[in-house]
């Protein structure tokens, strides 16, 4: 069973995919309340109270949510989790439909419309590693992907924006991790301001409203291998277990 999020009265939304938690809720489309905090390593405490202060300020319980967006990624692996994790089991004890949002397109929404030319939305993903994605506005469907989202190596990515040949404008904590780098890679390259570098509260409720709800668990979008498991030769090997040979006994 689906159904369209601007059929659904109240809505929680949630972004938890970098270092600032983000809970906004909606009644009829309009925005009623927004919490934001600064959050690294902490998402799993402040996000229940951040929920419960949005709907306390509005005068609500949880149980006159109609339904639940959340941000699924790509962004931090811990914080994506908790998030979802959230979700799902409040969802699941309402009854309550859930829809999952893209985090960059989210970015883009409003600072692609600044711009005379293509936006690229580049997050950090790890050390030397970026979540990138090309939007470009239309005036007549709004913004339009020009790319697919990637996890890449910074001179990766570089070496693909530099190889456009149209103006472009790049937004996010990628860029601001790696300016210094990219600004002598991008020649030709314009850096938004980092207030564009996350969702208003406004653009994540308007994405919530237009969403798809379900009734099944939201799928995360990590693209690539959390730091764990790319880690776990090395961590096998501190604790004297082969890699190869506990892959072959597991049937990996």
């Amino acid at each position: 069973m689906t159904s369209s999020g601007s059929s659904i009265e109240t809505l929680l939304a949630l972004n938890t995919a970098e270092d600032r938690l983000q809970a906004v809720l909606g009644k009829s489309g309009e925005l009623v309340c927004s919490r934001e905090v600064r959050a690294p390593n902490r998402g799993i405490t402040l996000l229940p109270r951040a929920v419960q202060q949005c709907l306390e300020e509005a005068g609500l319980g949880a149980r006159d949510l109609d339904g639940i967006a959340c941000v699924r990624g790509p962004g931090a692996f811990t914080g994506l989790r908790i998030a979802l994790s959230y979700a799902f089991g409040l969802a699941r004890s309402l009854a309550l439909p859930l829809c999952g949002l893209d985090y960059l397109p989210l970015i883009a929404e409003v600072s692609a419309r600044t711009v005379p030319g293509e936006l690229w939305v580049m997050t950090r993903a790890r050390i030397n590693t970026v979540y990138l994605q090309g939007f470009v506005a239309e005036s007549e469907f709004g913004v339009r992907a020009v790319s697919d989202p990637a996890a890449l190596f910074v001179e990766q990515a570089a070496r693909g924006l530099e190889s456009r040949d149209v103006p472009l404008y790049l937004v996010g904590s990628g860029l601001r991790e790696n300016q210094e780098y990219l600004a002598r890679y991008l020649s030709r390259a314009g850096f938004l301001d980092r207030i564009w570098d996350k969702p208003s509260p406004d653009t994540l409720l308007a994405a919530a409203n237009q969403g798809i709800y379900t009734r099944d668990p939201i799928e995360p979008s990590y693209m690539r291998p959390s730091d764990a498991e790319a880690d776990l030769p090395r961590i096998a090997a501190q604790r004297g277990v082969d890699p190869a040979s506990w892959s072959a006994k597991s049937g990996g």
